[in-house]
Order: structure tokens, then sequence, then C-alpha cells
């Protein structure tokens, strides 16, 4: 690739907290990130991931953009709160703000994964477990004690995104390609 023209993207689709909802969010974290050994998201990173596809080609990406488009975003969704905790499990080096997984949640993440394959692109088939990543180990190692964050027993998204995301040495930067509002 000498010739510096990018051939692939990083992408996933994200369900994005309301204003509302974010800055409750913000507020619940505040005083805790000075909590040890722990780099916080930076909340305009704040997403629930509904697909992750990794590394598509860009033709791909602008298929997907096209398929997403198609689509009518209902209403806002309200994702129930499960509870904050290192994620995937209790030895993660990920805490993360979980949810019940809805049947709003699951349909999207269904119908994202049929764009998918109807557009040729590899995607994560795992099951949905969704959640909203707040910080990261700096070390790497698992998050043993994690900080006390009581929230609210709901948050609610009004929009989805196609992001694109670029990893750098402080982390990801994510940039939205598409977004679908709620009306």
């Amino acid at each position: 690739m000498g010739n510096g023209v990018e051939t692939h993207w990083r992408c996933f689709w994200g369900a994005v907290l309301t204003r509302s909802s974010s800055v409750g969010l913000a507020r619940a974290l505040a005083g805790h990130q000075a909590h040890a050994g722990l780099r916080w998201t930076p909340r305009e990173n704040w997403h629930v991931t509904l697909c992750f596809f990794g590394d598509v080609a860009v033709p791909r990406v602008q298929q997907l953009i096209q398929r997403g488009r198609q689509h009518a975003w209902s209403g806002k969704l309200t994702l129930t709160v499960d509870g904050v905790r290192p994620f995937p499990s209790r030895r993660s080096a990920l805490l993360a703000v979980c949810f019940d997984a809805s049947d709003a949640l699951s349909r999207w993440a269904s119908l994202l994964g049929k764009d998918a394959d109807a557009a040729g692109v590899a995607f994560d088939r795992r099951p949905l477990k969704p959640h909203l990543t707040l910080a990261r180990s700096r070390n790497r190692k698992p998050i043993t004690r994690p900080p006390e964050i009581r929230l609210a027993h709901s948050l609610v998204c009004d929009r989805i995104c196609l992001f694109r995301s670029e990893l750098g040495s402080s982390g990801a930067r994510y940039h939205p390609l598409v977004t679908i509002r709620a009306p």
C-alpha cells in the first residue's frame, strides 16, 4: 500500500445514547474516574455495539451504508441496565454497563447481520451481549475491584450509526459514517 490509499476500514454498527442519558451516565461516573488502573472511554465513544465487522473493504462499507439507509428507526430504544461490572466475565480487563438483551436490540442486531451477509461482509456472529464500555484496565489485567457505580434503571438510545474505528496509541477513535435517527 505504498500509494497511501486505504483499502479496508474497521467498522461496526452501534446504538448511541440520547443526550439526556449520556449526561446522566457522565454524572454517575463523576468521582470514579480517579479509580487507579483504569483508562476511561471518552464520552464521544460511548455506544452499544449491535454488529461488529472488523476490517471491511471500502466498497463493501459503501454497501453497508446503502443498506443501513433503507431501514426505518421506529423510535427510541430503552435499555434496561443490568449492572456495571467487568465484561464479558468477572476476570476481564474491561469495565462495562451491561444491559438486558431486549427484543428490539436483538431485532436490530439480526437485521444488520442480514445486511452484512447480503453485502458479503463477515461479522461477529456470537450472541448479542449488549454493553457499553466504560473503561479498560491500564495493565490489561482483570479488574478485580471495580468501582461501585450507581446508575438509573435504564438508558435510552435515539439513533444507530455505522462507525469507522481508527486504532491509535491513545485508544480508538470512532467516526460515524451514517446515522439512522428516531423520528
